[in-house]
């Protein structure tokens, strides 16, 4: 099945482009900058420093209770000690056996803290990023969507940031107490006996190695299986905000085939991430106990050879397990690290991603006299969409834009919105060169109507109001009454304040467009853009909505994007695009009259009419 569907949304794409990249030819990313990431993670977890300090005292609590519970275990061992024949000292037994429990109480109770305050600072983090990612997707230029799947973009806001959030609550203890717990470990080690510390040293050098080897291999597999789950997504999205498409088609199976081989493609490399991920316990376990295998008999020997006493023994390998420990606990964790640092990585790129150019400073005001000046446009290097286009507009024209499909028209509006940029010639507005002009500024002065119409999950109201959020009940009605929508919306549940479901689904094609047009109206535009407004009206409404827009229209420049030429005759001037050309320009009669492309498009669509 193509990939060439419109997305929902209110950006106007690309003639012939799709929403975002192939579905199975998705390039995935090898993880690129590993430390970098992780750096902006830590700057992120370090604006909770109130929760960061807390989580820091837990956990020197728990690595002082820690390391005092071996010492206080083989303190009880000596005092139990009867091998020369003294007298067990029970008052000292039972301080020792007091402080062991204290210790074990002590590092229970912080643990517990450590788990909350943990997770505070996961949601606090993930809080953090999340908005800076909204913040900075709302900023992002129109072709960034226009070439990034939906449902991936979606994937890094939920799942990837979702991930980073539960690795944080999860393995960031981890890491920091286990890096408290080896400084410690070692000191109280070296202190006890530094030849057998060295022994316990043996072990270190090939566990890192198997750590860096491990995670280069992962990070690979875990970076892919988020790519992969992004495009899974993305799949989804497309199959169920469009599947009234799907099911007119009969095309459920076609679906469930792309569905199914992006599925085992996921699950393909999930397996091996995990299995790989998986990996790394054992490993970090085996090493572990030859680490304890190794100091047990270096124990034995030394207590043969020299004495050692008993309770050093014990000790040390008591701590040898404290100082394998963190290492193993980073080994059982490293996956999710993984898999944490590919979903960051994802968002990262997404923050990367340059925002809007806006160096625009003029104070003009936007009366609505436009002129292009031989514009020069292509959204794919060596596609030219726009070539040469020329055209002025007086203030209040209303000029229409014709042509087949792909011809550029709705790229004229794309480039007049400035959701992307001319890259020859120039557009002026009112003598005020476009990018001059604030985009915020000169998109107030412009209003859409689209022919896929675009309404939220909200009041009647408020999506109105859309158009001008200052906007009183007075106008909102007033505006709703000009667009003939007045009175399909007092029969509704609620009148005004109906809730719509999502892109207004509860309300007919006719209905939902009659809003988009009362959208329009209530903006009070200086320019009007009307991409086929009543394409989506039967013939009694439609005649209701001319009457409404030439009310509208009435002292404000129009562009109208004509598909249907009938609705287009009574405009000032239309312009006949062919190639990115304008090939014929003059009112409806004119051109008729010429009997050149316009007169063919027209009688292709009325064929059998006399004109």
């Amino acid at each position: 099945m193509a990939d060439n569907r419109k997305p929902q949304g209110v950006q106007m794409h690309p003639p012939g482009r799709g929403g975002g990249p192939m579905r199975h030819g998705m390039p995935f990313e090898k993880p690129k900058d590993a430390k970098g990431t992780v750096s902006r993670l830590i700057k992120y977890i370090g604006k909770s420093k109130y929760l960061l300090l807390g989580l820091f005292v837990s956990v020197v609590f728990i690595s002082l209770a820690g390391l005092a519970a071996p010492y206080f275990q083989g303190i009880s061992v000596d005092v139990l000690d009867i091998l020369e024949g003294e007298r067990v000292d029970f008052n000292k037994l039972f301080i020792y056996v007091g402080l062991l429990a204290a210790a074990y109480i002590v590092n229970s109770l912080f643990t517990f803290i450590q788990g909350l305050i943990a997770v505070r600072l996961a949601r606090n983090t993930v809080r953090d990023m999340r908005r800076d990612l909204f913040n900075h997707l709302a900023r992002l230029p129109v072709k960034f969507f226009d070439t990034h799947r939906h449902g991936d973009i979606m994937s890094r806001m939920t799942n990837d940031v979702e991930t980073v959030s539960n690795t944080i609550s999860m393995s960031l203890t981890v890491v920091v107490s286990g890096v408290l717990t080896i400084t410690g470990v070692l000191t109280v080690m070296f202190i006890l006996n530094w030849q057998m510390t060295l022994i316990s040293f043996i072990t270190v050098p090939l566990s890192f190695m198997a750590t860096l080897l491990m995670g280069k291999v992962m990070r690979k597999y875990f970076k892919r299986q988020q790519a992969l789950n992004g495009e899974l997504n993305g799949i989804s999205e497309e199959a169920i905000t469009e599947y009234r498409t799907v099911a007119a088609y009969s095309l459920e199976d076609s679906e469930i085939a792309d569905f199914d081989l992006s599925a085992d493609n996921l699950k393909n490399t999930a397996v091996t991430a995990q299995l790989l991920g998986g990996m790394m316990g054992p490993i970090m376990n085996t090493l572990g106990n030859l680490n304890y295998i190794l100091i047990a008999a270096a124990g034995g020997f030394f207590s043969v050879s020299s004495g050692m006493p008993l309770s050093v023994i014990q000790s040390f390998l008591l701590y040898s397990k404290q100082f394998t420990r963190p290492i193993n606990e980073l080994g059982n964790q490293w996956a999710t690290i993984q898999t944490a640092i590919a979903g960051a990585e994802r968002i990262f790129a997404v923050m990367d991603s340059p925002l809007e150019a806006d160096e625009g400073k003029s104070d003009a005001k936007v009366d609505g006299e436009l002129d292009f000046s031989h514009v020069a446009f292509a959204y794919k290097e060596g596609e030219p969409v726009l070539n040469d286009f020329d055209i002025h507009v007086n203030k209040g024209n209303r000029i229409a834009i014709v042509g087949k499909t792909g011809a550029g028209k709705t790229t004229v509006v794309n480039l007049l919105t400035r959701f992307y940029d001319i890259q020859g010639g120039s557009i002026t507005v009112d003598g005020t060169d476009l990018f001059d002009f604030p985009k915020a500024e000169l998109r107030k002065n412009i209003a859409i109507v689209l022919q896929d119409t675009v309404l939220f999950s909200d009041t009647v109201k408020n999506n109105i109001k859309y158009g001008r959020e200052d906007a009183t009940d007075e106008e909102i009605i007033a505006a709703a009454r000009l667009a003939n929508a007045h009175s399909f919306i007092s029969k509704l549940p609620d009148g005004y304040d109906t809730v719509l479901s999502e892109s207004g689904a509860n309300l007919s094609a006719g209905q939902r467009q009659l809003l988009s047009i009362a959208r329009a109206i209530i903006a009070d535009p200086k320019i009007l853009i009307l991409d086929e407004a009543t394409s989506s009206v039967d013939t009694t409404t439609e005649l209701h909505i001319q009457e409404a827009m030439l009310n509208l229209m009435k002292d404000r420049t129009s562009l109208i994007i004509a598909h249907r030429l009938s609705t287009i005759r009574d405009v000032d001037k239309i312009i006949v695009l062919d190639g990115g050309r304008i090939c014929e320009s003059g009112n409806h009669e004119e051109l008729l009259q010429k009997g050149g492309y316009y007169r063919k498009l027209y009688m292709d669509q009325f064929a059998g009419i006399e004109t």
